[in-house]
């Protein structure tokens, strides 16, 4: 039987250092996503997005609102570790080209915020700078997945 089904996650990437940012921001203000699947999907996405990009707690790094017979746009936002760990609302999936990068300022903190992620269907570690690094972070996203 076939199944074709949304199976929604976050789907943290941790990077070390963070001075990817800027660049990231820039890639994905270029991003031409292809439209999305049906209208009421599509309205979803930008009624989060356009939550998200009011929100006093977020820096928003790219966005660029499309009327929706287009393909929407890409959506970068930034936020402190700390401001994101107590945010619930913060750590819903947006489905569609949206992101939120977490800034943590230490390794607790990246504990801490792939707590409050909690369960997902991936996590993605780059940049650990030494194998330590990369196996405490390896525990930490399987404990939490």
């Amino acid at each position: 039987m076939p199944f074709f089904g949304e199976l929604g996650s976050i789907n943290p990437v941790v990077i070390l250092p963070t001075a990817f940012i800027d660049a990231l921001a820039r890639e994905v203000g270029q991003l031409r996503p292809h439209a999305m699947l049906y209208p009421e999907i599509r309205g979803a996405h930008d009624a989060a997005v356009a939550k998200r990009a009011q929100d006093v707690r977020l820096t928003v790094r790219a966005h660029a609102p499309r009327d929706a017979s287009k393909a929407p746009a890409g959506f970068l936002a930034q936020v402190n570790a700390q401001d994101f760990i107590g945010a619930h609302d913060l750590h819903e999936e947006i489905f569609g080209p949206a992101a939120l990068v977490v800034v943590a300022d230490t390794a607790l903190e990246v504990d801490q915020v792939l707590h409050a992620v909690g369960g997902s269907l991936t996590v993605t570690l780059w940049g650990a700078e030494s194998a330590n690094g990369i196996e405490h972070l390896v525990r930490t996203a399987m404990q939490v997945a």
